[in-house]
């Protein structure tokens, strides 16, 4: 993963770009994370517009299996269109994270996209 600094002590952590076909209802997307911190942003920028209408996946971020809360992003072919504007969810709880632990978000609710691509990243601000 390509971390980028974004202000306020906070960086910005690159989880991959993946197209939206390849969502299924067992899909992961896994980041192993160091030092003391907490994730403060989820985001979801689409790189290639999805347009057919209807489809959907909701991408619910954990920290080791458990939900970070108001962590989940509901992608849906609308908020996909158009490239470049981003769905982000700002996390309230359960968002801290130590040494080693694993970041990760599974799928569910799919509806399946016929095309259309997606960046997820997620900014963190680290903690002493």
């Amino acid at each position: 993963a390509i971390l980028s600094m974004c202000g306020n002590d906070k960086e910005e952590i690159n989880l991959g770009t993946f197209n939206l076909v390849d969502f299924t209802a067992t899909e992961r997307v896994e980041h192993t994370l160091y030092g003391h911190g907490k994730v403060v942003m989820l985001r979801a920028n689409p790189v290639r517009a999805a347009t057919t209408g209807a489809k959907a996946a909701t991408l619910t971020f954990n920290i080791n299996a458990a939900a970070i809360t108001t962590g989940a992003l509901a992608l849906t072919s609308a908020n996909m269109t158009p490239s470049g504007t981003p769905l982000e969810a700002t996390p309230t709880a359960a968002n801290e994270f130590y040494d080693g632990d694993e970041l990760n978000c599974v799928t569910s609710a799919v509806t399946a996209f016929v095309e259309g691509t997606v960046k997820l990243t997620a900014v963190i601000q680290r903690l002493p």
